[in-house]
């Protein structure tokens, strides 16, 4: 998983999000964009750490 994966899927979760009319929240995107990546968030393994550093960038590319 890299960053340019992560943005990619970012960019899906908002954009269903957004059609769903659901709230573009950091949690919302986040756990939508772990979800495209088949990642489990309540994992004890270093993925969920590595999504949160790499969204954590995208997040604020996306808000800068």
């Amino acid at each position: 998983m890299d960053t340019t994966e992560v943005r990619h899927m970012a960019y899906r979760a908002i954009k269903d999000l957004a059609e769903a009319g659901k709230p573009l929240t950091y949690d919302n995107v986040l756990d939508l964009t772990a979800m495209s990546l088949g990642i489990e968030m309540d994992d004890d393994d270093e993925h969920p750490a590595e999504l949160y550093r790499k969204f954590h960038k995208v997040w604020a590319e996306l808000n800068y």
